[in-house]
């Protein structure tokens, strides 16, 4: 089986505000799968709040999923920030769907 893979995506800033957008396309085992991805950030001074949306389809409704998470990263000091994320999947086929929260302490150096 050959697959055929396709990849485009774009990202912006404006100011304090980052934009991104991208689609993803394979037909692994002869099955039109696709995804679209979207972020979006937002930076004030030391914090940065953000928001992801990816939503991914296969060509059977049964099996799409959808995935959002917001978050906000806090620059404590420099190489040192900490993050708070919430994410939650939609599984459309019957799986259960899951919420996650997500603590991070990150350090750079």
């Amino acid at each position: 089986h050959v697959v055929t893979t396709t990849h485009a995506g774009v990202a912006a800033s404006f100011g304090d505000i980052g934009v991104s957008l991208a689609q993803n396309t394979d037909d692994t085992a002869n099955v039109d799968n696709k995804a679209v991805l979207m972020g979006l950030t937002y930076t004030m001074g030391d914090i940065t709040l953000g928001y992801e949306s990816e939503s991914m389809e296969n060509g059977t409704a049964a099996q799409d999923e959808k995935h959002t998470a917001v978050g906000a990263s806090y620059a404590i000091a420099p190489g040192l920030s900490a993050s708070l994320t919430m994410a939650e999947t939609d599984a459309r086929d019957g799986d259960d769907d899951t919420a996650t929260t997500s603590v991070g302490l990150h350090v750079a150096f």
